[in-house]
């Protein structure tokens, strides 16, 4: 059998190449400039930022891009082929077709390995870096938003302005707070309405003469905090007005380059699977169960003391002298775990005592007492509400009064609590969790929470893992696949071959598409055994309509 010349191998795969890296490079940089519109439209871009998104876009798309132009290399190369009589030629001196179509199977392990790489190293550090630049610097944006007069969304907030000016950090005011902002903005007459995040419609509007925006950005969290001065409140929902001298509304910031599979290389997908700890969402659901676990340490604390005949004693915060004793003899528990009713006993009534550096300065004297133990950053908090005809006694400006109902400030329960929880490993923790608290139903739901956002994880990093790998496989696949095409409908105009080659990519990315929808489902714990196999069915039938095209081309 006749070997296939060199100068023909090589002419085939530059040209294929050529035309590749061409065609994708062009059509790379169109669509780049395609979705650059709409952010630069809305003000996100400047002409500068621009330039910038179009470069960091346009290497993301290449996966995208790619298989259509090296379906379109290969239909060009090989319909020329054929219409000069080059591939007859070389039949004819014995050259089999195997040998043919050796240097773009050749090429098609090498696009393949490009594709795979580029996938996984390259493209999602050029993904985040375009997302980045619409939204990295949310300070400028509202500027540039203010000076066009045009209103901002801010998470759930629309915010509009007369002016607006960045404060320079040296300029700062002293803040106590445990984070320092990243960007800060001076507005004068501001109006901003809080929008229903579910509803979509407006649910606050909020007008100041003057405003601060402060821009935070910890970790994996974004937030930006209104500070408001001498602001007229009205609520939408309810009709209601009010004026308030200062206040504060918080709005958190979409980062979606975050955490999302998109945006994460090989070694960050692989490192969230054997680490999901590390994941935003798994720790966020992680610290979720660790405080509940340490509310229902705390009601069990008091009900201990309940049991035991003694009174429970309460303070403000951890180093306050001011302290509430409170005497009862008779509770319930709610299934959840974290409230507990206390009831009056016959003629004996609940007593709240308010001491202050040992003193007693007020007592409250009710039928009952609802404790609640709620989360504050991670500590419990208890709120203690009395109901049922209340009697206050101010010992100080000696008088008594009587209520329906009265809740009394938040407290701290001032014994120190366990903190084993919070040194398990991922794994002990739920299996501590599950075994420790099975009859209550706060913990159940925390574990749940965090269980399905386990298995999000796992359905979306190995989903990508295998998209991507599908993408490079069927790239490579489709270059084949075209060649083969081309020589089995020798004759044909390169419009009608390419059409065909076309359709195969579009149906491959279809495929693609609808086995990475069906991957990815917190319903379905076996939704990846259903979504992976739809990934690859396109590329397998790609492969088996490739074998029979070519058993057609040998045979006739």
């Amino acid at each position: 059998m006749a070997s296939m010349p060199w100068i023909v191998y090589r002419q085939v795969m530059f040209d294929c190449l050529r035309l590749t890296v061409l065609g994708t490079a062009i059509l790379s940089l169109l669509v780049a400039l395609a979705l650059a519109i709409e952010p630069m439209a809305s003000g996100m871009l400047s002409p500068t930022d621009l330039l910038r998104f179009v470069i960091y876009s346009a290497p993301t798309l290449v996966g995208f891009t790619l298989p259509f132009c090296a379906a379109f290399a290969a239909t060009m190369v090989f319909v020329r082929m054929s219409s000069d009589s080059e591939i007859m030629a070389l039949s004819a001196a014995g050259v089999d077709y195997l040998r043919i179509l050796l240097p773009v199977i050749i090429l098609g392990v090498v696009l393949s390995s490009t594709l795979l790489f580029l996938s996984n190293s390259l493209v999602p550090r050029y993904f985040r870096a375009a997302a980045e630049l619409v939204q990295r610097d949310m300070a400028k944006i509202l500027l540039r938003r203010v000076a066009t007069r045009e209103p901002l969304r801010l998470g759930n907030l629309i915010i509009y302005a007369d002016q607006a000016r960045e404060i320079p950090r040296g300029q700062w005011p002293q803040r106590e707070e445990d984070h320092e902002p990243i960007q800060w903005l001076s507005l004068d007459g501001v109006a901003i309405g809080e929008v229903d995040p579910r509803s979509g419609r407006l649910r606050s509007d909020f007008t100041a003469a003057s405003a601060d925006l402060l821009f935070y950005d910890v970790d994996d969290r974004s937030w930006v905090s209104i500070l408001w001065r001498d602001a007229a409140v009205f609520q939408v929902d309810t009709g209601m007005s009010g004026f308030t001298r200062e206040s504060t509304l918080w709005a958190s910031l979409d980062r979606p380059w975050r955490e999302r599979a998109e945006f994460l290389t090989y070694t960050q997908l692989r490192g969230y699977r054997r680490s999901p700890e590390r994941f935003g969402a798994v720790r966020a659901a992680q610290r979720s169960l660790i405080a509940r676990i340490r509310q229902v340490h705390t009601l069990q604390e008091i009900e201990r003391r309940i049991d035991e005949g003694r009174f429970l004693s309460l303070r403000q915060s951890f180093d306050s002298d001011v302290e509430y004793h409170i005497h009862a003899r008779r509770y319930e528990r709610d299934t959840g775990g974290t409230v507990l009713r206390a009831m009056a006993e016959g003629d004996e009534a609940i007593w709240v005592h308010l001491r202050r550096a040992g003193r007693q300065e007020r007592y409250w004297r009710a039928r009952q007492a609802l404790l609640n133990v709620i989360d504050d950053r991670g500590e419990p908090r208890i709120v203690v509400t009395l109901a049922g005809d209340v009697t206050i006694r101010d010992w100080q400006m000696d008088t008594t009064t009587e209520r329906p109902q009265v809740e009394l400030p938040r407290t701290v329960w001032p014994h120190p609590l366990p903190r084993h929880v919070e040194q398990l490993e991922l794994d002990a923790l739920i299996e501590h969790a599950g075994t420790a608290y099975p009859q209550y139903d706060a913990i159940g739901a925390e574990l749940d929470r965090l269980n399905r956002e386990l298995m999000i994880l796992d359905q979306r990093t190995l989903m990508m893992l295998h998209y991507r790998a599908v993408g490079a496989v069927g790239g490579g696949l489709l270059l084949i696949f075209t060649a083969i095409l081309a020589i089995r409908l020798r004759g044909q105009m390169p419009l009608v071959v390419y059409l065909l080659a076309f359709l195969a990519a579009l149906m491959l990315v279809m495929i693609s598409e609808a086995g990475k929808t069906a991957s990815v489902n917190p319903a379905r714990l076996n939704a990846s055994a259903v979504g992976i196999p739809i990934l690859w069915s396109g590329v397998l039938g790609l492969a088996a309509v490739s074998v029979l095209l070519y058993r057609r081309i040998i045979r006739h």
